[in-house]
């Protein structure tokens, strides 16, 4: 009885274990996802809009909401345009 309990316990910490290792790789995916795309609006429209673009940035927690940033950095002819579909998407 000791053993199976032993063995019940370890499993349950495995698999607290790999839902833990789950949510730290989204996070940090998500915080490699942002990093690229600051970096890639300060390549193309500038340091202000790349501030700008980092506050919104901030508090996505979507991969759809950051790839649609991707595709807009890369649509948009502006800084001043792209700011405007970020605050519009809200």
């Amino acid at each position: 009885r000791v053993q199976a309990r032993d063995a019940a316990l370890e499993a349950k910490g495995h698999q607290a274990g790999r839902v833990e290792g789950r949510v730290e790789g989204r996070v940090e995916g998500l915080a490699r996802e942002r990093a690229l795309l600051r970096r890639q609006a300060m390549q193309r429209f500038g340091a202000a809009t790349a501030a700008d673009l980092e506050r919104y940035l901030a508090t996505v927690r979507e991969h759809d909401r950051l790839e649609a940033v991707g595709d807009w950095i890369v649509a948009c002819a502006s800084g001043p345009e792209l700011l405007e579909r970020v605050k519009a998407a809200g």
